[in-house]
């Protein structure tokens, strides 16, 4: 449930006080700048190796949250009652549901190419970066569940 700046966006939207220019995720912008936005959970390796169950309770957490919201994106709406000014709240149930299509547990591996791309490019990066030392894949098989 986008709570940052997705809702500023779409309250500004709602109220007449702004509008959207670009959505790189459907396609406006720069060829591959769709794959420069996605949502992800960080951690080191370090937590990995050591608090692998409770990465995967993570994982398994945020998988179930996202098949719910992709089914019923009115359940965003009763929990950002609890938590969000009304105004806020009240934009969640459009903000899930127009979004639902990109709630996915896993980052693909054409977004880590193009990120590398564009980091490479504006030197960031020196050389890309391979996709399983941005990724845990070890955890792949729960992106699915």
């Amino acid at each position: 449930m986008g709570s940052g700046p997705t809702c500023c966006c779409e309250v500004a939207v709602h109220l007449g006080a702004g509008s959207v220019i670009v959505d790189t995720r459907i396609g406006d912008g720069s060829p591959g700048a769709r794959n420069y936005s996605f949502i992800a959970v960080a951690t080191t390796e370090s937590n990995i190796e050591t608090e692998s169950e409770r990465i995967e309770a993570v994982i398994r957490a945020v998988v179930r949250a996202q098949s719910i919201l992709r089914r019923d994106p009115l359940r965003a709406t009763e929990l950002a009652a609890k938590l969000f000014p009304a105004l806020e709240a009240g934009q969640m149930n459009k903000i899930v549901a127009r979004d639902a299509e990109f709630y996915q547990a896993s980052i693909p591996t054409e977004a880590i190419k193009e990120i590398n791309r564009f980091a490479t490019a504006v030197g960031l990066l020196s050389s890309p970066v391979p996709y399983e030392q941005v990724v845990a894949t070890q955890f792949r098989i729960l992106w699915s569940e």
